[in-house]
């Protein structure tokens, strides 16, 4: 069951549930894993296969995700 945060402004019913400390502690983790996975999709040469060897695919793969993560230093 995916744990999303609930939108207090704009809900039909008065009674919303509050996630529970082990609920907010997994979707923190959630979310900073989808803010990652969305820096590394900048590049271009990683979301589409353009290499003709495997090799220097993963090495592209590499060098954006060295990139990604000095960028969030």
């Amino acid at each position: 069951m995916p744990i999303i945060a609930v939108n207090k402004k704009n809900t039909k019913y008065k009674e919303v549930r509050e996630l529970t400390k082990k609920e907010l502690k997994i979707y923190k983790k959630r979310l900073s894993i989808e803010h990652t996975n969305n820096k590394f999709k900048v590049h271009r040469r990683c979301i589409c296969r353009h290499d003709r060897y495997i090799e220097a695919f993963y090495g592209s793969i590499y060098i954006s995700l060295i990139d990604t993560i000095l960028n969030m230093l």
